[in-house]
């Protein structure tokens, strides 16, 4: 358990210690939640997405080809 003070404009400091086991670093969001006679406070988490660049560039091809293919069969019937 941690006591944590409440300073002027609301401002509260997590311990070092409790920051350090969280992983919670200057700058990251945390989402603070209100519960029935409290609060609950967590740290949210950037979803790190991987993304295998040659199959975009695939896609991208796939893509382009279709369109051009679309634009080409307006232009027949106009």
């Amino acid at each position: 358990m941690y006591l944590l003070r409440v300073g002027r404009k609301g401002v509260v400091v997590l311990p070092k210690e409790l920051r350090e086991k969280m992983g919670v670093k200057e700058g990251d969001l945390l989402v603070l939640e209100e519960r029935e006679g409290g609060f609950s406070v967590r740290a949210i988490r950037p979803l790190v997405v991987k993304v295998d660049l040659e199959r975009v560039d695939e896609l991208l091809g796939e893509e382009r080809v279709l369109e051009e293919s679309k634009f080409e069969r307006m232009l027949r019937h106009e």
